[in-house]
C-alpha cells in the first residue's frame, strides 16, 4: 500500500489525464473521503506513539464530552482547569486543534490542554466538523458556537470573560486567525452567512 503522502500524489494527478478527479467544490467525489480516511489512520498511529506513557497531571480537573452544538460528536468539548482553583476568575484558552482540516480531535490535545491548565488557565478544547464530510466554513461556525458557550458558562467554570485567548495549532492556527479577524473586522465577518453561524459575540469584538 502507498503511504498517505504518496497516495495523495496519485490522488492529485493531472486532471487532463484523470478527468473524473477534477476539482469538486461540493466534495462529492468518494476518493476525497478515501484519501482522508487513509491519512487519518496513519496520523492517528503516529500520535498514539507520541503520547504513549504520558498522562494528565493529578492537579488538573477534567470535564469532558460537553455538548456545545447540534452536530453530535463533532460538537463536543472538554474543559481542563486547575483543581485547587478558588473563586478567583482565571484566564481562558480556547484551543483549536490542528490536522489539515480533515483530522484531529479534542482527545489528541488533552495533554497540551492539561499542561496549560496546570499553569493556571481554564482550557477549552473541542471537536469541530472536518472535511471532506463538511464544507468550509463549518469549522468557523463551530468555533463561534464554542465561544458563545464559553461566555454563557464563564461563571460556572470561574472563567474571566475579559481574558479569553484563542490559540490554534497548524490548521487550527489558520482557523484561529480567521475567527479573530471576524471579531475585529465587520466587513470580513459580513462575508459569512450569519443565518448559519449565528451572531458573533459582541463582547469579544474589538470595535465595540
Amino acid at each position: 500500500m502507498a503511504s498517505g503522502k504518496n497516495f495523495l500524489k496519485m490522488f492529485y494527478c493531472r486532471v487532463e489525464k484523470r478527468p473524473f478527479l477534477q476539482y469538486d467544490r461540493k466534495m462529492t467525489n468518494p476518493l476525497y473521503k478515501l484519501a482522508a480516511n487513509k491519512m487519518r489512520r496513519e496520523w492517528a498511529e503516529n500520535d498514539a506513539k507520541r503520547d504513549e506513557g504520558l498522562s494528565i497531571p493529578g492537579c488538573v480537573s477534567v470535564c469532558d464530552n460537553i455538548s456545545y452544538g447540534p452536530h453530535g460528536k463533532d460538537n463536543l468539548l472538554c474543559v481542563y482547569a486547575p483543581k485547587d482553583r478558588t473563586e478567583e476568575l482565571l484566564p481562558c484558552i480556547i484551543n483549536i486543534h490542528g490536522g489539515g482540516y480533515f483530522y484531529g480531535s479534542k482527545e489528541l490535545y488533552s495533554l497540551y490542554s492539561a499542561d496549560m491548565a496546570a499553569r493556571g488557565f481554564v482550557v477549552v478544547v473541542f471537536n469541530y466538523r472536518l472535511c471532506p464530510e463538511n464544507r468550509y466554513p463549518a469549522a468557523l461556525e463551530d468555533i463561534n458556537e464554542v465561544t458563545k458557550w464559553v461566555l454563557s458558562n464563564a461563571s460556572e467554570f470561574c472563567i474571566d470573560p475579559e481574558r479569553i485567548f484563542v490559540v490554534g495549532d497548524s490548521a487550527g492556527g489558520q482557523l484561529a486567525l480567521n475567527y479573530v479577524t471576524m471579531l475585529s473586522n465587520p466587513s470580513y465577518a459580513a462575508l459569512f452567512d450569519s443565518s448559519r453561524s449565528g451572531h458573533i459575540p459582541r463582547r469579544l469584538r474589538r470595535n465595540k
